[in-house]
C-alpha cells in the first residue's frame, strides 16, 4: 500500500470520527436552553463547513497525481489542524 493511501484512510477514519462528534454536538444542543441552542447551532454548522472542506481536500489529494500529492496534503494538514481546533474550541463552549 503506498503512502497516499494509507494516508488518506487515515484520514477518512478521523472524517467518520468527526461525523460522530458532530452527532453528540446535536445531542448536546438539544439538552440546552433556546437561547443557548442558536450559539451551539452555529458551532456545529462551522464544525460541518469545516469538515465538509477538509472532506473536499481529500478527494482532491485522492484523485491527484504523482508528487502531486504531496503538495496538497500540506493544504489538506494545515486545514485538519483548524478543524481540530475548532473542536476543541466547540467542547470548550459545549461543557
Amino acid at each position: 500500500m503506498d503512502n497516499r493511501k494509507i494516508y488518506t484512510e487515515k484520514l477518512t477514519a478521523k472524517l467518520n470520527e468527526l461525523d460522530a462528534e458532530i452527532k453528540r454536538f446535536e445531542a448536546k444542543l438539544n439538552s440546552k436552553k433556546v437561547d443557548l441552542q442558536v450559539e451551539y447551532q452555529q458551532q456545529i454548522d462551522e464544525l460541518k463547513k469545516l469538515k465538509e472542506q477538509a472532506a473536499e481536500k481529500l478527494k482532491q489529494v485522492n484523485e491527484s497525481g504523482g508528487g502531486a500529492w504531496q503538495e496538497m496534503k500540506e493544504g489538506l494538514e494545515k486545514s485538519w489542524q483548524v478543524l481540530e481546533e475548532s473542536i476543541k474550541n466547540a467542547w470548550t463552549k459545549f461543557k
